[in-house]
């Protein structure tokens, strides 16, 4: 596997959609308690292309970083079980998966995540963190690829995703990047005008 595309494109293309998720969802819980939907103008070249409302921008943004979410996490070694509704080390790749044990560093091969040493790394936020992420995880399936509940206005449902937002670049950068003496990829674009 192409070690350097993925941690220079793959892994930061994927982590900036998280991001913009982050991002998206400050917006859009804010809304929410307002209880307002409020109107968008996209624009390309000053020229509009898209008017409506802000579901426009809130649902492709929600949909894409959920399952970029749960991407990531199966990249790193885990994979939301519907029976125990947590996650679970994943056991069987198919052999043109691509796992961060594929991918190699200064020669080294680099390893899954092992739940245990994640979740002690959390401290008091693990239990939580890791609810977060299995029900990403299963939105993934269930809300991404059917129709089934609604996420839009339930702000529980959207804390957990902005949790499971907010973990899945530090888990990335803390147990792919920073171990192995690389930099934090830059991923990040702040601007919220």
């Amino acid at each position: 596997m192409a070690s350097t595309k993925y941690l220079n494109e793959v892994l930061p293309y994927k982590l900036n959609a998280v991001h913009q998720l982050e991002l998206a969802l400050h917006r859009h819980i804010k809304w929410v308690e307002d209880g307002v939907r409020p109107n968008i103008e996209i624009k390309f070249d000053s020229k509009t292309s898209t008017v409506g409302n802000s579901n426009a921008y809130i649902n492709p943004v929600l949909e894409s970083g959920i399952v970029h979410i749960r991407s990531i996490l199966e990249f790193l070694g885990l994979r939301y079980d519907k029976h125990s509704k947590k996650l679970v080390p994943v056991q069987n790749r198919q052999p043109d998966d691509a796992g961060v044990e594929k991918l190699e560093i200064k020669g080294t091969n680099l390893k899954m995540i092992d739940l245990q040493t994640l979740t002690a790394e959390m401290g008091n936020k693990g239990e939580l963190i890791l609810e977060s992420l299995a029900f990403v995880a299963w939105l993934a399936n269930k809300f991404v690829a059917h129709f089934t509940v609604l996420v839009n206005d339930d702000k529980n449902t959207l804390y957990k995703i902005l949790v499971a937002a907010q973990a899945t670049p530090v888990i990335t950068i803390n147990h792919v990047y920073l171990p192995h003496g690389l930099p934090s990829p830059g991923y990040k674009n702040d601007f919220m005008p």
